[in-house]
């Protein structure tokens, strides 16, 4: 059932802490909570600058890890307002993790391969993840959800996250890694192009991944638009959390 990377093995991705990590910080963007694991479960133990593809870090370990703080951030938002000092508090936090994304740069892919452009399609998915976590720690920080997607941010999100998405070949392996960026960028799609990248990709995922996140993701994202185009938002503000949770067990992680 599993998919993966050229490098990786299902029974050894499987029972090792990536593999837990993983699931850690994609459950984070699902529900807000703090992540389990520390830090050091997601960074790989080898010191060397080029490491192998992972199957589901690829070789972005680093922005996992930043991930699971943001996720944090949002969980501890509404204590900014507890006080002055709690505001001061909470933006510095929003700007160091910023300033770590970034300076994230996509690692070097070792050749253990037979696929000559897997260092390309990786890199891609990594920036990808890149702007989608910039694009969520910008609405967790902004407080102003769906109603602050038309930010100068935002819109260069969507735009680098969907130009990278389309350098990388549908149905490829490494479409494990894109269910996130692609949710990202469908909840932040405004124009009619935008989201019928957002759309097609995900129909691609369905049959290629077939996990039932997928599915929870694109319908989300469909039912999010849908919300968009009647209104249903006017006069509130929209979370990222409720635009998930629009459909019963919606979540980013496997189901």
């Amino acid at each position: 059932m599993y998919r993966s990377l050229p490098t990786s093995s299902l029974p050894s991705e499987l029972t090792r802490k990536p593999a837990v990590a993983y699931f850690d910080a994609i459950a984070t963007l699902s529900f807000s909570k703090s992540a389990f694991l520390d830090q050091q479960f997601y960074v790989p133990s080898s010191s060397s600058t080029m490491i192998p593809a992972h199957a589901l870090f690829g070789t972005a370990h680093a922005l996992f890890a930043i991930i699971a703080d943001i996720s944090q951030l949002a969980q501890v938002a509404s204590t900014r307002y507890n006080s002055p000092l709690s505001d001061l508090t909470f933006r510095a936090m929003a700007s160091d993790l910023e300033l770590q994304l970034q300076q994230w740069t996509p690692a070097e892919c070792s050749p253990l391969t037979s696929d000559p452009h897997l260092h390309q399609k990786v890199t891609a998915a990594g920036i990808m993840l890149q702007w989608a976590a910039l694009m969520r720690l910008h609405l967790i920080v902004s407080d102003n959800g769906i109603h602050d997607i038309a930010h100068p941010m935002v819109r260069v999100a969507v735009s680098n996250i969907l130009a990278a998405l389309n350098t990388i070949p549908n149905g490829d392996l490494v479409e494990s890694m894109l269910i996130f960026p692609v949710f990202a960028a469908g909840f932040g799609a405004l124009r009619e192009e935008e989201r019928r990248c957002v759309d097609e990709r995900f129909k691609v995922m369905e049959k290629s991944i077939g996990f039932g996140n997928v599915f929870d993701a694109h319908e989300a994202v469909r039912e999010h638009w849908r919300r968009m185009d009647m209104g249903m938002y006017e006069g509130r503000c929209v979370s990222w959390e409720e635009a998930i949770g629009a459909i019963e067990g919606g979540t980013l992680i496997m189901s």
